[in-house]
């Protein structure tokens, strides 16, 4: 299985444009409510990244997901970018 792609770090929020989840809302100019497409990237973000959620974390991620998905997308990046900088760290190698 390929590693998960990481995301950031930001400097700015036109940076986070060209992530997945704000290509498919923003860059497609998606009508309506995104909440239900941020949930599901932040869902897949925390499973690829072996991220086990409780009945409150769930919850939690859902009213992340009501958010810009600008901000969601710096919500993936931290989980993705801690991620690799453990794998980094047991590995002996350098973080992102």
């Amino acid at each position: 299985m390929p590693e998960p792609q990481v995301f950031g770090p930001y400097e700015t929020e036109q940076e986070t444009y060209d992530s997945p989840l704000c290509l498919a809302t923003l860059g497609e100019g998606l009508p309506g409510s995104y909440t239900e497409l941020e949930r599901e990237h932040l869902r897949r973000a925390c499973a690829d990244f072996g991220v086990t959620l409780g009945a409150y974390d769930a919850r939690i991620v859902d009213w992340i997901g009501l958010w810009e998905p600008q901000v969601v997308q710096v919500v993936i990046g931290l989980i993705s970018r801690s991620y690799a900088a453990g794998r980094a760290q047991s590995s002996g190698g350098e973080t992102r």
